[in-house]
């Protein structure tokens, strides 16, 4: 299903008790941009093969934030129920009550796992 298709379906849907979630990657050091100098002046900016990293997994609903979590390494299905063992079922079941919420993610293959869905279905 296309965005504006479920955009459209879901149009005058009550989103109260949605909470939304998603992740990113920050990477340390690797600023790229303009900057000011001197006339004259050199500057170096050094770079690597890869830059440390740390990712951050986030929640927000209609109360306003739900969750963060902050983690390395790559984002598996298991890691992935970690966080929402950990991190976002208590804080969602404290702020909206015990099972009366629903969970908005996209279509990550995290997300869409066997053992992620095996996990939110019970």
């Amino acid at each position: 299903m296309n965005r504006v298709d479920w955009a459209l379906k879901h149009k005058n849907y009550d989103f109260s008790n949605v909470v939304f979630a998603d992740e990113c990657s920050i990477w340390m050091h690797s600023w790229q941009g303009k900057m000011w100098l001197k006339k004259g002046s050199r500057h170096y900016i050094g770079t690597k093969a890869y830059y440390p990293k740390v990712h951050v997994w986030g929640s927000i609903g209609f109360e306003g934030e739900v969750g963060i979590h902050v983690f390395t390494g790559n984002l598996t299905a298991p890691k992935f129920i970690a966080i929402l063992r950990e991190s976002l079922i208590p804080a969602a079941n404290e702020i909206y009550g015990e099972g009366q919420w629903s969970l908005a993610q996209d279509n990550d293959p995290k997300h869409r796992a066997k053992k992620t869905e095996n996990f939110l279905k019970s």
